[in-house]
C-alpha cells in the first residue's frame, strides 16, 4: 500500500537564542497537511526540520529530495509495512517570508501583491480606477526584468544573474591572457553558463500560487488591529462589563487591552473580534461600527475548522469581504492605499477553494513551537545547528 503524505512547509526568521540581542536563524518546520484542522493547532503536531543562520529560505527550500522518494513505515492498523509518498502542499507564512518565498518585494513595491498583479504607481492607485482594481483579484504575476517596476525580487537567482554580468563584462576585455570575444562568442558562452547554472537546481521560484494568505498577520493582526486602533478611546468600562459566556476564549483583561494597545498579540485580536460589535455603541462613527460588525462574521467564517458546502460558503465569504472593503473605503478610502494588506483578503476564497479551511495555512502553532526550538538550540555550538537541533529535539519526543 502507498500513502501520499501531504506536507506543510513553514518557513521564518527567529532569535537563534533566549536573549534579548538579534540573532537571526531561519527555520523549517513541517506539518502532516492529513491531520484534522483541531489538531494541527497542537504543537506536538509540529516537526523540526532545518535551521541555519547563513542560508536563506529559499536555500533551504531547496532540500525536496524527498519528493519522489518512497518512505518504508509500518501500518500498525492493518499489521503491514506500506510505503509513504511526501508532497509538498503549501507554504504558510508571514507575510515578509511569503515575499521572500514568492520572490517578491512586498509591499514597498508598486505591484504589492505576490498572487495576483495588482497595484501601480502612486498616482494610479489614488485614481478611480486604481482604486477599484483594489477592489478585486488582478491576473495572476508574472517573473519581470524590473523589480521595481512588478514587484519580483528573485533572490535564488539574483546570484546568478550577478555571476553572468561579471563573467559578461570579462569577455567584453582584453587582457594579455586574452583577446576580446565577438558579442555572438559571449552569447554563446553565457548560453552555455546559464544552462549549468539551471542544471544544478531549481533557481527560479515556483511557489507564488502556493503561499496562501496568512489569517493571523492579514486579518488579526492587521485588519483588527486597525479597528482597535480606531476604537479604543472611551469603551474600556463596556469591554470590561462583557459576558464571555459560551464563547471559547480566556478571560477578558480589558484593563491589560486598553493600557497596553500597542502590544497586543493574536489572541488578544480574536477575543476583541468576537465581543467588541456589542461595546462601541453611539461612541464610535457608524461606519467604524458597521465595519466591526462584518469584521465578527468574517472572523468567525474563516474560523471554520470543516466545510460541508464550499460553494455557499466562499460565496458567503466573498460577500463578507466585499462588504468589509466597502465600508472601510466609505470611512476613509487612503486606507486602502495605505494599508495594501487589506486587498490580501480578496485572495482567501481562492486558497480555500484550493487547500481547505483558512486554519490550515495558519501559522499561530507554527510560531509557538519557536520557544522550542529556542530551548533546543541553546543547546548547540552552532557548527551543525540543524544536526543539533534535531538531535535534541528527537529526545523530546521519545520522552
Amino acid at each position: 500500500m502507498v500513502y501520499s503524505i501531504p506536507l506543510i512547509i513553514f518557513e521564518d526568521d527567529i532569535l537563534g537564542n533566549h536573549l534579548k540581542q538579534w540573532n537571526k536563524h531561519y527555520s523549517c518546520y513541517m506539518s502532516n497537511g492529513a491531520l484534522p484542522c483541531t489538531k494541527l493547532d497542537n504543537e506536538f503536531c509540529v516537526r523540526f526540520i532545518a535551521t541555519s543562520p547563513h542560508a536563506m529560505p529559499l536555500e533551504i527550500m531547496q532540500g525536496k529530495h524527498l519528493r519522489g522518494t518512497h518512505i518504508k513505515a509500518w501500518d500498525c492498523m492493518n499489521m503491514e509495512e506500506v510505503l509513504l509518498h511526501p508532497y509538498a502542499l503549501f507554504f504558510p507564512g508571514d507575510n515578509p517570508m511569503q515575499v521572500e518565498m514568492a520572490s517578491s518585494t512586498g509591499l514597498s513595491s508598486n505591484h504589492f501583491c505576490c498572487t495576483c498583479k495588482a497595484g501601480s504607481t502612486c498616482n494610479f492607485k489614488q485614481s478611480n480606477e486604481g482604486l477599484e482594481s483594489l477592489f478585486k483579484p488582478s491576473v495572476v504575476t508574472t517573473l519581470s526584468d524590473v523589480a521595481h517596476k512588478s514587484g519580483v525580487k528573485d533572490a535564488m537567482a539574483q546570484p546568478i544573474i550577478d555571476k553572468l554580468v561579471k563573467l559578461g563584462q570579462d569577455l567584453c576585455k582584453a587582457t594579455p591572457e586574452q583577446v576580446v570575444h565577438s558579442p555572438d562568442k559571449v552569447t554563446a558562452i553565457l548560453t552555455d553558463k546559464l544552462t549549468k547554472e539551471l542544471q544544478c537546481g531549481s533557481v527560479l521560484n515556483p511557489l507564488t500560487n502556493d503561499t496562501p494568505t496568512e489569517i493571523l498577520c492579514t486579518i488579526l493582526l492587521g485588519v483588527v488591529k486597525y479597528y482597535w486602533g480606531q476604537t479604543l478611546s472611551v469603551f474600556q468600562v463596556r469591554l470590561s462589563s462583557v459576558a464571555a459566556d459560551g464563547l471559547n476564549i480566556p478571560p477578558i483583561t480589558a484593563d491589560y487591552m486598553c493600557q497596553y494597545c500597542s502590544g497586543l498579540i493574536g489572541k488578544h485580536f480574536k477575543t476583541l473580534s468576537q465581543i467588541i460589535a456589542f461595546t462601541p455603541y453611539n461612541i464610535v462613527p457608524h461606519e467604524v461600527l458597521n465595519a466591526w460588525l462584518i469584521i465578527g462574521c468574517l472572523t468567525v467564517l474563516l474560523w471554520h475548522t470543516e466545510i460541508d458546502d464550499m460553494l455557499s460558503y466562499t460565496t458567503e465569504l466573498e460577500q463578507c469581504i466585499n462588504g468589509f472593503l466597502n465600508v472601510t473605503c466609505q470611512e476613509s478610502p487612503s486606507i486602502l492605499i495605505s494599508k495594501l494588506n487589506f486587498h490580501f483578503l480578496l485572495h482567501l476564497p481562492f486558497y480555500i477553494r484550493h487547500f481547505g479551511p483558512a486554519l490550515l495555512f495558519s501559522t499561530q502553532h507554527f510560531k509557538s513551537f519557536h520557544t522550542i526550538f529556542q530551548g533546543a538550540s541553546i543547546f548547540s555550538n552552532h557548527l551543525a545547528p540543524s544536526q543539533d537541533i534535531v538531535w535534541r529535539s528527537g529526545c523530546w519526543v521519545e520522552l
